[in-house]
């Protein structure tokens, strides 16, 4: 899904980013860098997912690092 396709499915929903914000605890410019595609944060992804009602990888491709599970430091395989 392309920046432009995410912005007109959002306002189609009346979901707005400092709602998602909110709902995780983050400022609302830091939701809408991972919304543009500027920063990967699997838990914003899954945020905004969730709230259109779709999978991670129809929003954000699966070949995007962002949407492959996170490693921990100090959980190194």
């Amino acid at each position: 899904m392309t920046t432009h396709q995410l912005r007109v499915r959002l306002f189609e929903q009346g979901i707005q980013l400092k709602d998602v914000a909110a709902e995780l605890g983050v400022q609302r410019p830091f939701v809408s860098s991972v919304a543009h595609g500027r920063r990967r944060t699997r838990y914003v992804q899954e945020a905004i997912a969730r709230r259109l009602g779709l999978d991670v990888g129809e929003i954000f491709p699966l070949d995007d690092p962002a949407t492959q599970p996170v490693r921990q430091a100090g959980n190194a395989r």
